[in-house]
């Protein structure tokens, strides 16, 4: 079976000097890939984007191809600076950028030298040269309106997995002008699910959630749709369980810089009610206003880390004795973060639950969004192995029962067989 994973963002994960962003999606989709690729019954492809031209390779059996779109990083920082009203014809400076002055020329001239760039036809172009015979796609967006597309007419299935809690948003398929914190568009998401008629949950909580949303899509088309539910996998391999609880150090809370997903500044008077243990947060970019926060607030026993490469995160996280979330159920879907922290033997303290798991694993405890609890369960737990000792345990057991890698992925496996049959 030929599988075409596309996760765009993901060439971090393949070269550590392309980007100092890895997030959960494309770590997700890269060991989804890998995992499928040691069935040498399967042909795997696995596309990204690169901000410069670069040649296919073979990477632990998967064929790792990057569309290059000219001068991306030069749109991207110009973007961060400038707003721009198409419609208007007007442009507001957001923020001042010596770099605007020579970043918005080179862009004027590139359009007026060169054929615009359609991210869509580089994408089917790739896929063309790989001929799949199954399309993976990562949640509701804009690239899995365009994998619908190219699916769709070429007669390719496409199999969507939802990421986030967020991709649900019953106000992105009620109206017409919604768009989320994202960025996601109503017309985005309602064209994605248009095309995209095969679906999996993370959990049974967007299973419901999907549910509840079923017959406003059936007033959009009559075509069901073919929904299924597949846990998230965790490489327990990759994260062994790590030393016993006096050799480890420190609280780890990893995410970006935000105020409604990841919620770093929640962190932060968490690490303050426990002056006394040491805490590495791992803080992705994110929302400038935030992260200026973050440094400003800082306590002293607050480390703050740009960034851990893939590789590295493993050893990062076997050698904290808690692991910290912070995160939002409404937005964080099902966080792979917990199953690596799981799997590491690493206790999670969390301010919420996702799907039941921290309650139905034993591996940490949610409080219900009160800052003050988590604080009071972290210290405890920091100092005791009795308390420790359990949490630890149970995690990895749990995970390696119902999260395995392997075990997922042939059944994900099972499903994309049954799928290209029902196309035929």
């Amino acid at each position: 079976m030929k599988i075409a994973i596309v996760a765009l963002n993901g060439s971090p994960l393949i070269d550590s000097r392309e980007s100092r962003q890895i997030g959960g999606l494309e770590t997700f989709a890269w060991s989804l890939s890998q995992a499928l690729a040691r069935d040498r019954s399967h042909s795997v492809m696995f596309l990204v984007r690169s901000g410069r031209p670069r040649s296919a390779i073979t990477l632990h059996g998967v064929q790792v191809k990057a569309i290059h779109e000219p001068l991306r990083d030069v749109r991207q920082s110009v973007s961060k600076s400038m707003e721009i009203d198409p419609k208007a014809g007007r442009f507001r400076i957001k923020r001042w950028n010596p770099n605007l002055l020579w970043q918005v020329p080179t862009i004027a001239v590139s359009k007026l030298l060169f054929k615009p760039y359609s991210e869509q036809d580089a994408i089917e172009k790739s896929l063309q040269e790989f001929s799949p015979q199954i399309l993976v796609t990562l949640g509701v967006n804009e690239t899995s309106r365009q994998l619908g597309e190219i699916g769709k007419r070429r007669g390719i299935p496409v199999l969507l997995w939802i990421q986030s809690n967020a991709d649900l948003e019953p106000k992105l398929y009620a109206t017409e002008d919604y768009q989320d914190k994202y960025g996601v568009t109503s017309a985005v998401a309602q064209a994605c699910l248009a095309c995209c008629r095969s679906l999996i949950f993370q959990s049974q909580a967007q299973q419901k959630q999907f549910q509840s949303l079923e017959p406003t899509l059936r007033r959009q088309s009559a075509e069901p749709f073919q929904a299924n539910l597949i846990p998230n996998p965790v490489d327990a391999n990759r994260f062994a369980l790590g030393a016993v609880h006096p050799l480890r150090k420190g609280v780890l809370w990893v995410g970006r810089a935000d105020r409604f997903h990841k919620r770093p500044l929640l962190a932060i008077e968490i690490a303050k009610l426990c002056p006394e243990v040491p805490f590495q947060f791992v803080l992705n970019a994110g929302e400038a206003d935030v992260r200026k926060q973050v440094e400003k607030e800082l306590p002293n026993n607050v480390r703050l880390i740009d960034f851990v490469p893939n590789e590295s995160m493993p050893e990062r996280m076997r050698e904290s004795r808690i692991f910290l979330s912070t995160g939002s159920p409404e937005f964080e879907g099902f966080p792979n973060v917990l199953l690596e922290a799981a799997a590491s033997g690493t206790p999670i303290v969390s301010l919420q639950d996702f799907d039941g798991f921290l309650a139905k694993s034993g591996a940490g405890k949610a409080h219900g969004g009160d800052v003050y609890q988590a604080s009071e369960t972290l210290k405890r737990w920091y100092e005791s192995e009795t308390e420790w000792n359990p949490r630890s345990a149970d995690g990895c057991q749990y995970v390696d029962k119902f999260h395995s890698l392997d075990a997922i992925s042939a059944e994900f496996a099972q499903l994309a067989e049954k799928t290209i049959s029902a196309t035929r």
